[in-house]
């Protein structure tokens, strides 16, 4: 019995082992971002950055959405701000699309 106990925990804590980082940092995001385009990395990049841009108030997108623009308007912030990747990427890509994409204040 005491075994399974062990063997037990000894499954749980190597499935757990990479929930360590609860959080996409901004040196990942980075990363995803310089992939090739047809990549699994590259859509992480693009899904999270879209999210992120269709989520948050103080960012108003142009009607069409321009993927690319966001892309870069997001990394060229990281990249002018290397000091912030080990932050959370979610705020990193609010505070570049905050900068890029600003609301007038009519919205």
């Amino acid at each position: 019995m005491k075994q399974k106990i062990i063997a037990g925990f000894i499954g749980l804590s190597l499935s757990t082992a990479g929930l360590a980082d609860p959080y996409l940092t901004g040196q990942q995001l980075h990363d995803s971002c310089g992939s090739p385009k047809a990549s699994y990395d590259f859509g992480i990049c693009l899904g999270f950055i879209r999210g992120v841009g269709e989520s948050s108030k103080g960012i108003c997108l142009p009607a069409n959405k321009n993927d690319v623009k966001q892309i870069i308007t997001v990394v060229e912030y990281l990249n002018v701000h290397p000091e912030n990747w080990q932050r959370p990427a979610a705020l990193l890509v609010e505070q570049a699309l905050v900068q890029g994409f600003p609301c007038s204040a009519g919205k």
